[in-house]
């Protein structure tokens, strides 16, 4: 089972598409509005962000989607 990654402003939920393919989904704590989602991108051979249209952020919040994005790359097998 996957589970939520929490920070002080944003939490990351899996969204599991299909066996081994997931993608995560990033989401404001307070207002719960869809800010980003971050996927495996074959092409490059890791996971990259895509952020949703309209979604503002400032620093600490970028820092935050930084920082699961190279836990995603660095432990892969352990998050899934």
């Amino acid at each position: 089972m996957l589970k939520v990654y929490k920070y002080k402003h944003l939490h990351f939920k899996p969204i599991e598409l299909e066996p081994e393919k997931t993608i995560w989904r990033c989401f404001d704590n307070d207002s719960q509005t869809q800010l980003a989602d971050l996927g495996y991108y074959d092409g490059w051979k890791q996971y990259v962000v895509t952020f949703s249209r309209d979604a503002v952020f400032k620093a600490a919040c970028l820092a935050d989607i930084r920082h699961f994005l190279e836990l995603l790359n660095k432990h892969k097998e352990a998050l899934e």
